[in-house]
């Protein structure tokens, strides 16, 4: 159905065309012909009608933060593991086409380097010797090793998470200060192009 109205979306606060009321899909990529993702918002009612969306997202953030700063106390102390971005690719993959990053737990740090279960690592895949050239080994326990030297992993996944923590809380005020000035409003109406 053609849209003959923009709306606000809820979640990005960003204004979209409103057909059937409700603002449309956005928010997303289109890989290999395929839609991937889209935002929170999309298929709800727009900003200028309600703000139940907006509300159950500011929960969902504030939770979200709890646990982050709750995950980077007990990174702090020791009592949680410290986690890497490492990048993957599948060994018959010898151009390295296909690499993908993923977090992986550090076991433990040697002076050879941390140590990466092989076991929590993406399936087929191993770290990817165009970002790690000559610097991973794999122990007795069949784990890799990846050294980096100069390299303070534990001190770059706090700092990570510090990132991320201030990030999502000036997200959250955002879109707490929208939730709390709410109030119904019309919707803009589309120009027809002659």
């Amino acid at each position: 159905m053609k849209a003959t109205h923009y709306g606000t979306c809820q979640i990005c606060g960003r204004k979209q065309k409103a057909p059937n009321g409700l603002v449309a899909k956005h928010g997303y990529t289109v890989d290999g012909g395929y839609f991937n993702g889209t935002c929170f918002g999309s298929d709800e009612k727009p900003f200028e009608r309600e703000r139940i969306v907006l509300g159950r997202e500011i929960e969902r953030l504030a939770k979200n933060i709890g646990h982050r700063k709750s995950h980077l106390t007990k990174v702090k102390e020791g009592t949680e593991p410290v986690l890497a971005i490492i990048r993957f690719r599948n060994p018959e993959d010898k151009w390295g086409y296909r690499s993908e990053k993923a977090w992986v737990q550090i076991i433990s740090e040697t002076d050879e380097g941390i140590v990466i279960d092989k076991d929590h690592a993406p399936s087929n895949k191993e770290p990817d010797p165009i970002y790690y050239p000559r610097e991973v080994k794999t122990n007795e326990d069949g784990n890799w090793v990846i050294n980096k030297e100069g390299y303070d992993w534990k001190e770059q996944y706090v700092a990570y998470l510090d990132r991320r923590i201030h990030i999502f809380s000036e997200i959250l005020k955002d879109m707490e200060s929208r939730y709390d000035s709410w109030e119904r409003k019309e919707l803009e109406p589309v120009e027809e192009v002659a």
